[in-house]
């Protein structure tokens, strides 16, 4: 867990909530992914969590080196299990149960629900239940890329904090004070994550730098005739498909605004397919992955893409 310095003043209304008694039950976290947004939750779960302080600065040691050696008993975090699709209501009803009781430090309990999107209905249904009749001192913090799937109920009892991406000259320093790579590679994980600095790490990190290039060079081999649809498919699919996605939008996004005499109407329908298969992705609806990149193959062929 890290003090991000594009979190600085976030962290300071958590602090003047605190000291006016203001702290919400529910506290949404929304934004891009890939910006930090977790290492938030955890940061404003610890400042929760030193509450009260009416021991002062023993007290809040005590807390700190709980929460640093990740065994804080009143720190609860739901996500989704290895080998699950979503976050199941067993998960939430069992956090239920905990919170309900004593808190073991005297103070806050705070449960952390990441991705919250990959929520499923029961598990949405169970957690509006809690927020409808809150158990004292206890905060739920949601942490979302993607807020618009959540129930609409649930956002209506968070307060919503909207986390923006942070500007290039601080995600430019973070990433070079922590990794060993060069800033060029750098600079180039930057421009591709669309500044987001925790992707960007990713990127780095994964070698995703030159699965990126390869499919670039599919897309390039489709648009002039030298790759058919069908093995472009089964080369893309060999990939990170969510990565690939967003690519796929963002090269799109570039042709519509710089290539004018592209056919914007072909591009924009390839566009809706990309976000409707990203969507399901994310939802965790059952697909045919080699489909679905037919499909696209084929509208990306379709648009007669001259520039890539």
């Amino acid at each position: 867990m890290q003090n991000l310095s594009w979190h600085k003043k976030i962290i300071e209304q958590i602090r003047l909530m605190q000291d006016q008694e203001r702290l919400p039950h529910g506290l949404l976290l929304r934004g891009p992914e890939g910006i930090g947004k977790l290492n938030l939750s955890m940061n404003i779960a610890r400042e929760v969590l030193c509450l009260p302080r009416s021991d002062g600065d023993s007290q809040i040691k005590k807390v700190r080196q709980l929460f640093d050696s990740k065994s804080h008993p009143d720190l609860y975090v739901i996500t989704r299990l290895e080998e699950k699709k979503d976050i199941s209501i067993d998960q939430v009803r069992e956090v239920r149960v905990r919170l309900s009781t004593t808190s073991h430090q005297g103070g806050w309990k705070v449960c952390v629900i990441y991705p919250a999107e990959r929520m499923n209905k029961n598990a949405m249904n169970a957690l509006l239940k809690i927020l409808e009749e809150p158990t004292p001192q206890t905060m739920f913090i949601l942490v979302s890329h993607i807020p618009k799937i959540l129930l609409p109920t649930i956002v209506s009892r968070c307060q919503i904090m909207n986390i923006p991406v942070p500007d290039y000259n601080s995600s430019l320093k973070w990433l070079l004070e922590r990794s060993n790579f060069d800033e060029n590679e750098v600079k180039n994980a930057l421009a591709l994550s669309n500044n987001r600095p925790f992707l960007a790490a990713e990127f780095l990190e994964k070698n995703l730098l030159s699965e990126h290039e390869r499919f670039r060079n599919i897309l390039i081999g489709v648009a002039k005739l030298e790759i058919n649809f069908v093995t472009a498919a089964d080369e893309i699919k060999k990939l990170n498909s969510m990565y690939c996605l967003d690519w796929f939008v963002k090269y799109i996004h570039s042709l519509l605004i710089e290539n004018s005499n592209n056919n914007k109407l072909e591009i924009h329908e390839c566009l809706n397919h990309i976000i409707s298969a990203k969507s399901m992705m994310i939802t965790g609806h059952p697909i045919n992955i080699q489909l679905i990149w037919e499909e696209l193959m084929m509208k990306w062929l379709k648009s007669n893409v001259t520039i890539l």
